[in-house]
């Protein structure tokens, strides 16, 4: 069982790394630019996605730490304070 709980996180962290070689390479100015429309957003950032609420709630949850206005529930990712 521990191997396969090492193998799954190595695998993750390998995935983690690839995006972050494309983070700052390849797609380096499309990142910062979605990075730049939603800091400067002065409405509202809606995350959806097929079976993500978990990460949606999540991004809300984080955009709500650097000072954006959560609201709302469910599968949208949004969250009500």
């Amino acid at each position: 069982m521990k191997n396969i709980g090492e193998h799954a996180v190595r695998i993750e962290a390998e995935a983690l790394r690839a995006l972050a070689d494309r983070i700052a390479g390849p797609m380096a100015s499309a990142f910062q630019r979605a990075v730049d429309l939603m800091f400067y957003c002065a409405g509202r950032v809606v995350v959806t996605g097929m079976g993500k609420s978990a990460s949606g709630r999540g991004a809300a949850w984080g955009f709500g730490d650097g000072g954006a206005r959560r609201c709302g529930a469910g599968a949208l990712g949004k969250r009500r304070d």
